[in-house]
């Protein structure tokens, strides 16, 4: 089954997303390194990735990644 994940999210607006996830939805900012990425823990084994890219990407088609862990097969996973 799956033992972690990650959601990256690419924002355009660092301080403004970090608010939104910290104060706004109560969620605990991991830490941050500067304006491109700060990582949000979003309960067990979840965490969401803030990152600014250099180019304009946020809120398009194709702006969020999603990386799972597994902890066994990848057989037991998709049953």
């Amino acid at each position: 089954m799956f033992a972690n994940g990650n959601v990256t999210l690419y924002v355009m607006n660092m301080d403004r997303s970090i608010r939104f996830y910290s104060e706004t939805l109560g969620l605990k900012l991991l830490y941050r390194f500067g304006d491109p990425w700060a990582s949000i823990q979003a309960g067990e084994g979840l965490t969401i990735g803030l990152h600014r890219p250099p180019h304009t990407t946020a809120g398009r088609k194709g702006s969020m990644s999603i990386g799972l862990e597994l902890s066994g097969k990848m057989e037991a996973a998709r049953s």
